[in-house]
């Protein structure tokens, strides 16, 4: 708003001169340093505006949670703060947001957004008895899961395979996850960053 008032005044102050050319207050020099303020006032500071946008669109984004998948960590209408990623830096326990082939890993992925934790990576061997999660043969301890008191018991055993990612929701109960997909891995190049700020958990 402020650019666009400074911008406009430029203007009419321009078309103003114009105006004004038959009158002596008119000069080229006074219409040359009437110009180079307008670019230095507005088109300048708009250029790197967009430039600085730009930028860090390529690195950075927000993403609304749109389910309550990941209660208690993340609430339905979170607003986060993802960064795109060398996926070589992923690990155990990050949230993540990809696109997904739910039902044919030969398809194109669904533009859907999901938000999901990381618990295997490639070729890991997991494990789930009883809900309990096992890596590798290794009991793992999941503090982040929420527990609303309807616990529903799942078992299973998959095979991430290379270059593939599996995850779950921290709530477990309603989570649409690998668990249930008919194709329960997520591939590489369908992840689109990992969450790094819940601008929700900010206070006022």
């Amino acid at each position: 708003m402020v650019l666009s008032a400074v911008a406009l005044r430029e203007i009419l102050y321009i078309v103003t001169l114009v105006q004004q050319h038959n009158s002596t207050q008119f000069t080229w020099k006074g219409m040359e340093a009437v110009m180079k303020k307008f670019i230095f006032n507005w088109m300048l500071p708009l250029l790197l505006s967009i430039i600085i946008c730009f930028t860090i669109s390529r690195f950075v984004f927000i993403v609304t949670v749109s389910t309550s998948s990941m209660d208690n960590t993340l609430k339905k209408g979170d607003i986060l703060l993802v960064t795109r990623i060398n996926l070589e830096e992923l690990g155990y326990g990050d949230i993540i947001v990809f696109n997904h082939r739910i039902f044919n890993p030969n398809e194109a992925a669904y533009d859907e957004k999901y938000v999901k934790r990381l618990i295997g990576l490639p070729g890991d061997e997991i494990d789930i008895l009883n809900n309990q999660l096992y890596i590798n043969n290794k009991i793992i301890k999941e503090k982040y899961i929420y527990d609303d008191g309807d616990t529903r018991i799942f078992s299973g055993e998959f095979s991430v395979p290379d270059n593939e990612y599996f995850v779950l929701g921290d709530n477990r109960n309603i989570s649409f996850d690998s668990r249930f997909w008919d194709y329960p891995y997520v591939k590489k190049e369908d992840i689109i960053g990992k969450v790094v700020f819940n601008f929700s958990n900010l206070t006022y």
